[in-house]
């Protein structure tokens, strides 16, 4: 998974955009299925964007990719 850093600040999405934020711990309630296509996925993980995506469940990965979501990674712990 490729790394997109930024130093502008996260935006408010426009009411045509679906954010959706989880922590590691709770992927196991399966927030993504709530995703739609093209949605952003802001994960909360102590991983950074680098390691996060090899300890994601296959299952979680396949959604991601199946919904086409622009997923960031965050360390808010």
């Amino acid at each position: 998974m490729q790394s997109d850093r930024s130093d502008q600040p996260i935006t408010r999405p426009d009411h045509d955009t679906q954010l959706i934020v989880a922590g590691i711990a709770t992927l196991g309630l399966d927030v993504l299925a709530l995703a739609r296509p093209g949605a952003t996925f802001l994960l909360n993980s102590p991983y950074g964007p680098d390691e996060v995506w090899d300890k994601l469940p296959r299952e979680t990965q396949q959604q991601i990719l199946a919904k086409n979501l622009k997923m960031y990674v965050v360390d808010a712990l």
